[in-house]
């Protein structure tokens, strides 16, 4: 004999709520530019990334963390700041790809000054 935890009717509500709010996040479009944000998301991403490679073995986890904020730091950029999303997008694919490789993260400072200059500036042409 089973014993049901919870009835069907006892988990409508939560069916409900859990709708609801993927329809809310689904119908948002795409995120405002905040150029705060893509800094505050590039800040994190490179602090991430000098744990991870600073001690592999401890922070190593680190990295993948860092592709997540480099992630964010993309979205946030794409309305306004195609080229820089762009840009952005090149690098967390890199890092991605080197790490499934079996290599370790590595903090790539000129990809970081470029992005940061860049984007306070809006120039373009560090993204080439």
């Amino acid at each position: 004999m089973s014993v049901a935890l919870f009835k069907f009717k006892d988990w409508v509500p939560l069916f409900r709520r859990a709708l609801l709010f993927l329809g809310a996040a689904l119908s948002a479009g795409p995120r405002t530019f905040c150029l705060e944000c893509v800094l505050k998301h590039l800040s994190r991403a490179r602090a991430y990334l000098q744990e991870a490679e600073s001690s592999p073995d401890e922070y190593g986890h680190f990295g993948w963390w860092a592709v997540g904020e480099l992630s964010h730091a993309e979205d946030e950029a794409a309305v306004q700041m195609p080229s820089l999303a762009r840009f952005i997008r090149r690098e967390r694919k890199r890092l991605s790809a080197r790490r499934f490789l079996g290599y370790s993260f590595e903090l790539n400072h000129d990809f970081f000054s470029k992005a940061v200059s860049g984007a306070e500036t809006g120039d373009k042409t560090y993204f080439a």
